[in-house]
């Protein structure tokens, strides 16, 4: 009886022995980031908005900056060189690239009330193995672009509160 016993915990343990040893990968996903396309209303003109976007990616290598058609670019930046969120281990060079593209239009409210700006932000990440393969799409993490669109929301209301500011010291002259 004893003997049955110990067979019996003996096999528990092996088996499940594999299951507490496996890598957890629901710890890997980042919850709470909504689903691409990510982007962003803001209620500001245009002018500003994108004034915004240009001081967010001044330290990206710009290939396309054009206002009238609203697309920004950035050209291709190594993985290991560009940005980082702080809990990632730094990513040793290898052939993963990206670049950056922003979409700006204009728009109005359902209730035609006011105008908005639509921002849209895409990370477009590749990966190289060798000189000879051709490049492999990669699906981007999201963190970047939740990042980008946060600092343009941020500028947008710094460039307010000093016209907000600057108005107040005008009317005391």
């Amino acid at each position: 009886m004893l003997l049955r016993i110990s067979k019996y915990l003996f096999c528990i343990v092996i088996f499940s022995g594999c299951v507490l040893f496996e890598k957890d990968t629901a710890k890997e996903k980042i919850y709470g980031l909504p689903k691409p396309p990510y982007q962003k209303l803001y209620d500001a003109d245009f002018e500003r908005v994108w004034r915004a976007i240009q001081i967010v990616l001044s330290r990206y290598p710009i290939a396309v900056n054009n206002m009238d058609a609203g697309v920004l670019e950035t050209d291709y930046i190594k993985m290991h060189e560009g940005w980082l969120p702080p809990d990632h281990p730094p990513v040793p060079p290898g052939g993963r690239k990206y670049k950056v593209n922003v979409q700006v239009a204009r728009g109005t409210t359902p209730n035609a009330s006011k105008p908005v700006v639509r921002v849209r932000v895409k990370k477009i990440v590749q990966l190289q193995r060798d000189f000879f393969s051709q490049p492999e799409d990669l699906k981007s993490d999201g963190l970047e672009e939740m990042n980008i669109l946060y600092r343009i929301d941020r500028e947008v209301q710094i460039d307010r509160g000093l016209e907000r500011a600057f108005e107040r010291m005008k009317k005391r002259e």
